[in-house]
């Protein structure tokens, strides 16, 4: 089994991906968080397709295809009912993760696989993840306007961040700004080794952990500079693990591509 490098840019994306590695044909597979459209689903010849989502309407989509409003840490459905787990850019949003991965291997039969791809996590450049952000009829996004130079949500508090933003942003849009990055609920603030720690905590088997430190964009930071630019004095890594701890290594990994599988066969 070959697992790319690639990021986890759209859902069909990876979904394709996902549907390559594994013959899910007649499978019972379950979704955690977002929706693979039906009609890619519906090729692959599933037996169910059941997608578990907070923002999901609860609602049959087709015969094996089924949305259901919920969390990864409670999922209703039965022990050992799923073949297949899939998951696109959902985990770096998940709250308390060990708990829905301990809720995820219930559901999961016995010899059956958990396929996660997500990112960027928060020890990334970018993993403020800057995400539907609203000021004056502009949208700011991290892959599209992102105003914030790399690792600055790592190295400051939020009033030095705020502060250094003043030197360009309106007060307001700073405001909404420092209230993404350091208090939405919308992302888990993780680093890469809280991720392995609660993985090789699981009861899982660990078959794959990918680090992927790609960036699908070019940032561009006029107003501040990247930090690994802005001052030779400024050791990024010391920097972070001074303020987060030792044992934060991995800030160039963005995303992260995770294999499970439940040990043991009906």
């Amino acid at each position: 089994m070959v697992l790319g490098q690639g990021l986890a840019t759209n859902e069909v994306k990876v979904f394709g991906e996902f549907s390559k590695e594994f013959n899910i044909r007649g499978a019972r597979v379950l979704e955690i968080g977002g929706s693979v459209p039906v009609e890619f689903v519906r090729k692959k010849l599933v037996s169910s397709w059941t997608s578990v989502d907070p923002l999901n309407a609860n609602r049959k989509v087709s015969d094996r295809y089924f949305e259901v409003d919920g969390l990864a840490s409670d999922l209703p459905a039965d022990s050992n009912e799923y073949d297949y787990v899939f998951s696109c850019n959902a985990f770096e949003h998940i709250l308390d993760l060990e708990d829905s991965i301990s809720e995820i291997f219930r559901v999961v039969k016995p010899g059956g696989v958990l396929y996660s791809h997500f990112g960027p996590i928060w020890s990334a450049p970018d993993g403020h993840h800057l995400e539907g952000v609203k000021y004056k009829r502009k949208v700011y996004n991290f892959w599209t306007d992102n105003v914030i130079p790399n690792w600055y949500h790592l190295l400051f508090d939020p009033e030095e961040f705020a502060e250094i933003l003043a030197a360009s942003l309106e007060p307001e849009l700073i405001r909404l700004i420092t209230n993404y990055v350091y208090h939405s609920k919308q992302i888990n603030r993780m680093f890469y080794e809280d991720y392995l720690e609660i993985l090789f905590r699981s009861d899982f088997s660990i078959d794959a952990v990918i680090s992927i430190g790609e960036m699908d964009y070019t940032p561009s930071f006029s107003s501040f500079g990247n930090p690994l630019k802005r001052s030779k004095k400024i050791n990024i890594l010391k920097r972070v693990q001074e303020r987060h701890g030792k044992n934060k290594k991995n800030l160039r990994c963005r995303d992260m591509k995770v294999l499970l599988s439940k040990p043991g066969v009906e």
